[in-house]
């Protein structure tokens, strides 16, 4: 009965301190946060953590893109508190993602979704467990970020040889696009469209491996394959009112990506600069055209003025823009206003609805939000305060 009444009491708290924008409400907040991030890991499955339900249907299924996301929300919480719970929950799910990293048995190593899609609604379906290229690039970052903090040997060597494979088709032009970057997936009929957000995100990861490998020719070929895919990107940049850079969602298919796409792109380039990576476009004109997302202090779905409708945006957007600023150390932006924006989507503790008209519950949104509030709790600007 105790339990229940402080979890009614934080429910309360949290609701009341997002109305407020005081900068003296600052820590405040970031508790009410704490105690959010550990009730959404609580609510996790505690043997499949990134099983859930997804916008395709109702059926409980393991959605790789999941795992892949709390591994690397997890990494971050223990890489600043060496909590054990933090480590075991990264471990579990890469244990997951090593004995289940070709589900369609067609020998090509990568992650997808359970469910048949038609990606572009051009009556081309693809199967269960297709590679997509978004999907295997996230959850490349989360092997890589467990990798970072394995102390096994073996393991480690494991894990390594995993991500190669995952990155192995990307390496030439198989899986390329008419433009020259990674394509959407893996399949034909989805490599004729150009489409930025993934080949951007994948760009971050494949640099980082090339930091990790003593193999002169590999080093070379991720070096090339990330090279040129930034040559890409700066060809194809666009200027927003705001005189930032954003990028079309592709070619084929114009119009500006939404948020949750944007941070994918914005994170790729960061993470390509990150671990060495050199380009001509200045980063903080990247980053800043997550604010063309924003109005009155509410951040919405789409870029054009004409879309400025809150009930379009998806969990995962704030998530991901969360995730986006707080690595940005944007942690006041966060703070006095998003925090308020999410307590739209607030269901009960650890649960979260999909939209604010839509209370689904989906484990991709969620993995999505649970990696946004570990970097901003978990950072060097906050740990002295928060164990």
């Amino acid at each position: 009965m105790k339990k229940t009444t402080n979890k009614v009491l934080i429910v309360l708290l949290f609701l009341l301190a997002s109305c407020s924008k005081q900068s003296s409400n600052q820590d405040y907040s970031t508790s009410l946060f704490y105690q959010e991030y550990q009730d959404l890991i609580d609510n996790l499955n505690a043997d499949f953590p990134g099983n859930g339900i997804d916008v395709f249907d109702n059926q409980l299924k393991d959605r790789p893109m999941a795992y892949g996301l709390l591994m690397s929300a997890e990494y971050n919480r223990y890489l600043h508190t060496r909590n054990t719970d933090a480590y075991l929950l990264v471990k579990k799910c890469g244990l997951w993602l090593m004995e289940n990293s070709d589900l369609n048995n067609n020998g090509i190593v990568g992650f997808g979704l359970p469910d048949q899609w038609d990606a572009f609604n051009d009556n081309s379906i693809n199967e269960a467990h297709h590679e997509y290229t978004i999907t295997t690039a996230i959850v490349v970052k989360g092997l890589l970020d467990w990798y970072d903090i394995e102390s096994n040997i073996n393991k480690r060597a494991e894990i390594k040889e995993l991500v190669l494979s995952c990155l192995d088709p990307y390496l030439d032009n198989r899986y390329d696009s008419p433009i020259g970057i990674p394509a959407y997936s893996l399949s034909p009929e989805d490599t004729i469209y150009d489409i930025y957000n993934p080949a951007a995100f994948l760009l971050g990861q494949l640099k980082r491996y090339s930091q990790i490998t003593d193999d002169k020719d590999l080093k070379e070929k991720l070096n090339s394959k990330s090279n040129n895919i930034i040559k890409v990107l700066e060809d194809n940049v666009q200027i927003d009112s705001a005189s930032n850079y954003f990028w079309a969602y592709g070619i084929q298919r114009q119009g500006p990506n939404d948020l949750v796409h944007a941070c994918y792109v914005i994170e790729g380039i960061r993470d390509f600069q990150e671990y060495g990576g050199t380009t001509n476009l200045n980063f903080s004109s990247v980053h800043n055209h997550l604010f063309s997302f924003s109005n009155d202090s509410i951040f919405f779905e789409h870029y054009p003025k004409n879309l400025w409708q809150e009930e379009r945006v998806r969990l995962w957007s704030i998530g991901m823009l969360i995730y986006s600023l707080s690595v940005n150390h944007d942690f006041d932006e966060v703070e006095q206003n998003i925090s308020s924006q999410l307590s739209k989507f607030y269901l009960w503790p650890g649960q979260y609805r999909f939209k604010i008209d839509d209370d689904r519950v989906m484990i991709r949104q969620h993995a999505h939000l649970i990696l946004g509030l570990s970097y901003f709790i978990y950072n060097n600007d906050r740990i002295s305060n928060k164990n």
